[in-house]
Order: C-alpha cells, then structure tokens, then sequence
C-alpha cells in the first residue's frame, strides 16, 4: 500500500491510500557455444569459441521486459566486410520482441560467428587450454527491455580458432595386397 498526497489549485488537500507495486526489471545471460549446455570458459575467464560458431544467448528476465536486443561488438561487424556472399544480412542490433504479458520468463537468442572474425587467443593447436591472447576479447551485450527502461549484461567472447581447423580433407585409398 501506498499513500498519495495531492493538493488542488485552490489548496484542498486529498490523502489517498492505494496499492502499489514495484517490479524492477532483472536479467540474466548465459552464453553457451555451439551444441554444449554448459559454457565454454578459457584461461582469461572469457567464454571461448571458434570462428564459425553458433552461440546461444539464455536469457531469463523478470519484470515484464517486452523486448531483447542483441548488441554485437561493431568490430565483429566492421570484418563482415571479408566474408563470402553467401552469408545473410543480418541487421544490427538484433532484436527480438517478447510476451510482455509474463513476469518471469526464459528466451534463447542465437548469433553465428563469421568465419572472417580475427582470432582474440593464439594457441598452438585447437584443443589447446592456454594461448597468448593478441587483441582484446569481443564483447556482446544482452538488453532487456520494458518499454524505455533497460538492464543489460555485458558478455567477452574469445575466438580461439576457426571452424575449418575442424576439418581434415584427404582423400583415403583402399590398397590392394
């Protein structure tokens, strides 16, 4: 309950008890990589992936936000520039609009890292734990929206390789005896 006061032009004072309710705005990120379900830490407490990989924002919010918006980091963007023209357009930020009619509720936003990003660790092979890092990690932020209010996490994100290091082309001969 909340009491209001309110004076007219005419100075009569009215004092009103109604009820009243705060619901501040929460968010919480996690950011996973590709198809694992816990995130992918590296020696810098950054969270790692490769160039090419699809990472996965959970988003859990409380407060009726009623949109998310994905905000990658414009150097990420500014190397689009070297990748092939077979990759969509995607516009900046990335927004997605949400029930604005539930409290609590869980969304699950999803980026693909080019395969043109610069690597933020060198190692010396892909499955290596450590790296000498050579540029600062590339930041994403996750915001929750209620109308013009916002709350948002700010998220590092290592690439440490590419995707294409996965492969291993060849060609194999079966040999007769």
């Amino acid at each position: 309950m909340a009491l209001f006061t309110a004076r007219t032009p005419n100075n009569n004072v009215e004092v009103v008890q109604a009820p009243f309710r705060v619901e501040a705005l929460k968010i919480d990120v996690i950011m996973t990589v590709g198809n694992t379900f816990m995130p992918r830490l590296n020696n810098f407490g950054n969270s790692n992936a490769l160039a090419g990989d699809k990472i996965f924002f959970t988003i859990e919010t409380e407060g009726y936000a009623d949109c998310l918006e994905l905000i990658v980091d414009p150097e990420i963007i500014a190397q689009y520039y070297k990748s092939e023209k077979w990759y969509t357009a995607v516009d900046h930020p990335i927004v997605l609009q949400v029930n604005e009619n539930v409290f609590a509720k869980t969304d699950i936003m999803s980026y693909i890292v080019r395969v043109a990003v610069d690597e933020t660790v060198e190692k010396d092979n892909i499955l290596d734990t450590h790296g000498i890092r050579v540029r600062t990690p590339y930041t994403f932020i996750v915001r929750a929206w209620r109308g013009s209010t916002y709350r948002e996490v700010i998220l590092f994100l290592d690439i440490t390789g590419d995707v294409r290091q996965l492969l291993r082309p060849g060609i194999r001969r079966s040999r007769d005896n």
